[in-house]
């Protein structure tokens, strides 16, 4: 951990315990959030995703550019015509970091973006005639990195797979996988046993497996046997928890849990006749903290 973040820490640390002095420890705790200082120096408002580096930086997503701190400054990175090092579109929709310690970003119009720190410039993949040298689409949805370090990209109703050592991609529609249309896919996840999840607008939840020696890919729709869900409710946001449940976001019906084990989904819904219900049923994300 760097010093700014232990600084941050500790001060968040100190923020909570004087909320709780005094208090009745079973009761909620008053926790203060204020604007970060930092906030006004990002291209936008409005941050879409938050990454931190194996370096320390910290990366904040927006719709107006992609902006990083190293705990003393901001730096904006946007698109500039005069600049072929810029970043490719100010679209920047996600961010993951490889092995090699490599940082790939994607964006909606731009495709997909490998940022150099020694340079502090971007070099652009875009999509094309270059088969599996090249994107599906210069509109990339999401990414996400296994444990395998393949980074699973999505599209509108594709995704592939990227090595980012080789830097090639496989390329999977649905036509060729016996699956409907699928429309947009947001999001991937990882269960702990290797198996690879897809969240799409237009037919939900889609389990992924891979063979490892050939590379073939198969995939199939969770079907929902539920009278309280509706088939192929629309998903746009996936996270499978330690213990392998995965956690689905609605975009406007609250969030499903999905058992692989048993086959079964239980919805979480607000009510307002029940103040121990979430909150709201349009949820924007998922996390799991590293308490026991």
């Amino acid at each position: 951990m760097t010093s700014w973040q232990q600084k941050l820490s500790a001060a968040l640390t100190l923020m909570f315990s004087v909320h709780l002095a005094g208090q009745d420890l079973s009761s909620t705790p008053n926790i203060d959030f204020q604007p970060s200082v930092i906030t006004s120096k990002l291209t936008q408002q409005i941050v879409t995703r938050s990454f931190q580096d194996s370096s320390g930086n910290m990366w904040f997503l927006t719709q107006e550019g992609l902006n990083r701190y190293n705990g003393h400054e901001v730096e904006n990175y946007q698109y500039s015509l005069t600049n072929s090092s810029s970043i490719s579109h100010d679209a920047v929709t996600n961010i993951v970091e490889d092995s090699k310690g490599n940082i790939w970003i994607s964006t909606r119009g731009g495709g997909l973006n490998r940022y150099d720190p020694i340079a502090n410039s971007f070099e652009s993949i875009f999509a094309g005639a270059r088969g599996m040298h090249a994107p599906v689409s210069n509109d990339i949805l999401t990414l996400f990195k296994d444990k395998e370090e393949r980074v699973w990209v999505g599209y509108d109703n594709a995704f592939s797979i990227f090595d980012p050592l080789t830097r090639t991609f496989s390329h999977h529609y649905p036509q060729s996988l016996s699956l409907p249309y699928l429309g947009e896919i947001n999001s991937f996840t990882q269960t702990p046993d290797g198996t690879i999840w897809a969240s799409s607008l237009a037919s939900g939840l889609v389990r992924i497996t891979t063979d490892d020696q050939t590379g073939a890919v198969d995939a199939s729709l969770i079907e929902l046997n539920n009278s309280e869900i509706s088939a192929n409710e629309s998903i746009f946001r996936i996270f499978a928890d330690s213990h392998g449940s995965i956690w689905s976001l609605t975009p406007a019906s609250g969030v499903l849990r999905y058992e692989p084990s048993s086959s079964t989904y239980k919805r979480f819904s607000h009510s307002e006749t029940d103040p121990k219900s979430i909150s709201s049923n349009t949820t924007v994300d998922v996390f799991e903290d590293q308490s026991k």
